[in-house]
C-alpha cells in the first residue's frame, strides 16, 4: 500500500512539471531567460498524435482594438535554445483562434533561434511581416536580418479581434532525444490601417507591358507602383525617388509604355486614405520581351460575313480555317457583334473583317469550344527570340469563357499551350504576342 501511494505521488508531481512548462502564462514583452523547457516527440512525424508544448503570451496595453482595421502584428521575436532545431515546427495563435505557422523543419543540424550567447536577449530572430527574406533560405541562427514566416501575419486579421488577450505559442518536437529551451518571446504590434503589401505576383508580360496582382487582395485600393533599373532607390509616399511612377487602383494591375527587352525592378507601396502610405513592398524583377521583328506573314480574314449563329458553317478563304473536331466554327463578321453587352464593335481601326464566337440563344451548348487551325510554318531563327505569333484579341461580356493559342510542332499529333487569357478582359481590342523561340 505504501509503495502504491509513493508511485501516485510521484506521478503526480511529474504531471505538474509538465503543466507548468506547457501552460506557463507569460507577458509581452516576457522575461529574458525564461529557462521553459520544450518537451520532444510532441507532435512526432508521419503521426496524427498532437500535444505541442503552449506557452501562454498575455498581451496588454496595445492601441488599437480590432486586427486589421487599426492595428496588427508587425513583428514576433524568439529566443529558443535547441541542439537540432529542424526538429521544430512553429505555429502562433491569435485571441480569434487564427492561426499561423512560423517556422517548419528548417535550420538544418544548426542550434538555436536567435544567439543566446548575446546578453539581455539582444540575439533574438524577428519574423517580420511582409519581410524580403524568406526563412527557409536562411542560415542559423538568423540574427542577420528581419524574416518572412512560411504563413502570413495577415492571417490574424478579420477586421474585429482586440490584440489585447492572450495568444498562444505552438512548439511541436517532431523527434526523440533533443530537447529545447524558450528563453524569450514578444509580440510587437504596430498601430494603423495601412500595412504593407506582402507579394506581388506577375500575371502576364509583353514587349512594352506587365499585368500584376497584389496579396493580400485588398479590392479596389489607391496604390503607388515605380518601376526602375536595377538596384534603384524607390520613393515613398507619393513621391518617386529614382524611378518611374505609376498610379493604380483595382487589380489586376497593368503597367503600360515600358521599354522592349529591358530589365526592371518594381516596387509597391498601398494608400489607405490618400495621405497615409505604407511602406515599400519587397522589390521584384522582370524583364520586358523584345521588340518583334517586321511581320513576315499576315491574315486579316477579308472574306464575306457568315451567319450570326452558333450552328453556322463558315467557310474561311485564307491560311486559317474552322475545323471540324470542335463544337462551332468561328465566323467572320464586320461592325458590331449581334448580342448587347458584347464585342467588339468593329474590326481594328474601326473597320475590316474580324473572326467571332457567337455563343447566344437556345442550341448554344454551355462549355462549347471553337478550334481555329492555322498553317505550317517554317521557323529560321528557332532557338531565338526574333520570332512571334502576334494577334488582336477582344474578350468582353458577362460570360467570357477562355482563350488558348497552342502550338504544334508534329504535324497536329500533340500541341502546347503558349498563351491563355480567361473571363472578361475589357472593351478595347489587346494586343498579345507569342514566342516562338522554342
Amino acid at each position: 500500500m505504501k509503495k502504491t501511494i509513493g508511485l501516485s505521488l510521484f506521478l503526480l508531481i511529474c504531471s505538474m512539471g509538465i503543466l507548468q512548462a506547457q501552460d506557463a502564462i507569460l507577458q509581452n514583452p516576457s522575461a529574458c531567460g525564461l529557462n521553459l523547457p520544450i518537451a520532444d516527440l510532441t507532435c512526432p512525424e508521419n503521426s496524427s498524435f498532437y500535444n505541442p508544448n503552449v506557452f501562454a503570451i498575455q498581451v496588454s496595453g496595445v492601441e488599437g482594438t480590432a486586427l486589421g482595421a487599426d492595428v496588427y502584428l508587425a513583428e514576433v521575436r524568439l529566443l529558443i535554445e535547441h541542439p537540432w532545431i529542424s526538429d521544430l515546427n512553429i505555429r502562433l495563435r491569435a485571441p480569434n483562434g487564427r492561426e499561423a505557422q512560423l517556422v517548419q523543419n528548417v535550420g538544418g543540424n544548426a542550434d538555436s533561434f536567435g544567439d543566446p550567447s548575446l546578453a539581455n536577449c539582444d540575439g533574438y530572430m524577428t519574423f517580420q511581416l511582409a519581410a524580403c527574406q524568406d526563412v527557409r533560405d536562411a542560415q542559423a541562427p538568423f540574427t542577420d536580418d528581419a524574416y518572412r514566416a512560411l504563413e502570413d501575419f495577415y492571417l490574424f486579421n478579420d477586421g474585429s479581434t482586440n490584440p489585447n488577450g492572450t495568444w498562444e505559442l505552438l512548439i511541436c518536437d517532431d523527434l526523440e532525444e533533443d530537447t529545447g529551451i524558450l528563453q524569450f518571446v514578444e509580440l510587437a504590434f504596430t498601430t494603423s490601417n495601412c500595412p504593407p503589401v506582402a507579394d506581388v505576383e506577375i500575371l502576364g508580360q509583353d514587349t512594352t507591358s506587365i499585368t500584376l496582382r497584389l496579396s493580400p487582395n485588398l479590392g479596389c485600393v489607391q496604390a503607388v507602383a515605380e518601376v526602375g533599373i536595377p538596384g534603384f532607390v524607390p520613393g515613398t509616399d507619393a513621391q518617386a525617388g529614382q524611378g518611374q511612377v505609376f498610379a493604380v487602383d483595382c487589380p489586376e494591375f497593368t503597367l503600360t509604355n515600358l521599354a522592349p527587352d529591358t530589365d526592371y525592378e518594381l516596387y509597391f507601396r498601398r494608400s489607405c486614405n490618400g495621405s497615409t502610405f505604407a511602406a515599400n513592398s519587397c522589390p521584384i524583377t522582370f524583364r520586358t520581351a523584345c521588340q518583334p521583328p517586321s511581320t513576315t506573314a499576315v491574315e486579316s480574314f477579308n472574306e464575306a460575313p457568315c451567319p450570326a449563329s452558333c450552328t453556322a458553317d463558315c467557310d474561311l478563304l485564307g491560311e486559317w480555317r474552322n475545323t471540324t473536331a470542335d463544337d462551332m466554327n468561328w465566323l467572320a463578321a464586320t461592325g458590331p457583334t449581334p448580342t448587347a453587352n458584347t464585342g467588339p464593335t468593329a474590326g481594328i481601326g474601326g473597320g475590316g473583317t474580324y473572326l467571332y464566337i457567337e455563343a447566344n440563344g437556345s442550341q448554344c451548348a454551355p462549355g462549347a469550344e471553337a478550334i481555329l487551325v492555322g498553317p505550317c510554318i517554317l521557323l529560321d531563327k528557332q532557338g531565338s527570340d526574333d520570332c512571334h505569333w502576334s494577334f488582336y484579341y477582344h474578350m468582353q461580356g458577362a460570360q467570357v469563357g477562355s482563350l488558348r493559342a497552342e502550338v504544334s510542332t508534329d504535324g497536329g499529333l500533340s500541341w502546347e499551350l503558349k498563351w491563355s487569357r480567361t473571363g472578361f478582359q475589357g472593351a478595347d481590342w489587346q494586343h498579345a504576342f507569342v514566342s516562338l523561340a522554342d
